[in-house]
């Protein structure tokens, strides 16, 4: 072989190991390239249910926020009304409660002037008592006073009867009627007098129609 020759095989020995060099090279290259997108993929996939994970966790936690937020808002209106009505409770309480003191005031001011006229209503029948009891002695000396004319008067008009023969008229059932005969003239002279009367009054008016 001549070194033209050999020169020739030694070329293309060369480029062929360099052709195979380069095809070794890219298919080291198209395997880790091929690596890389499984693993890229793998990634890819991992972060895409990462995703899904994520919005299934976000629809459940608004889904759960939704139910917090209404039961929440359910307390909070249930508590609104009752507050609601235990205030208008209280308002109640608190006007009944100034209608009461209104009225106690009222009634300590009534009773404050009732015991006033009390007072006064005990010290006008003490003051009474006592002027009645002065009229109550002077009646009864005036009764007594009358009694002993009166039993004077009958004791006389008795005398008198029996001088002058009175003579009572039992017809007359509204009055006290009679005749009377007068001892110095000698004549009759009838009388009438009123049953209503005290005796002290009849027996004087009797004695003064006897005396003439």
């Amino acid at each position: 072989m001549t070194a033209a020759g050999m020169n020739s095989s030694q070329a293309y020995l060369d480029e062929e190991k360099a052709w195979n060099d380069v095809a070794a090279l890219m298919k080291e290259l198209v395997s880790n390239t091929e690596a890389y997108d499984d693993h890229l993929q793998a990634e890819i996939d991992q972060g895409n249910a990462l995703k899904d994970s994520l919005s299934n966790e976000k629809q459940s936690l608004h889904s759960r926020a939704q139910q917090i937020s209404s039961t929440i808002n359910a307390q909070i209106e249930a508590e609104t009304a009752a507050f609601e009505s235990e205030s208008n409770e209280l308002a109640t309480q608190i006007r009944t409660v100034q209608s009461m003191e209104q009225t106690l005031e009222q009634e300590t001011k009534r009773f404050a002037h009732l015991t006033a006229e009390q007072t006064n209503i005990q010290q006008s029948i003490d003051t009474y008592k006592s002027e009645a009891s002065d009229e109550v002695n002077a009646i009864d000396e005036i009764e007594i006073s009358h009694m002993k004319q009166l039993k004077r008067n009958r004791r006389a008009i008795s005398m008198y009867a029996q001088m002058t023969n009175i003579k009572w008229d039992y017809s007359q059932t509204d009055v006290l009627a009679g005749e009377v005969s007068l001892p110095k003239t000698f004549e009759h002279r009838r009388f009438c007098v009123e049953k209503d009367l005290g005796d002290v009054e009849i027996a004087e008016r009797i004695w003064g129609i006897i005396e003439g």
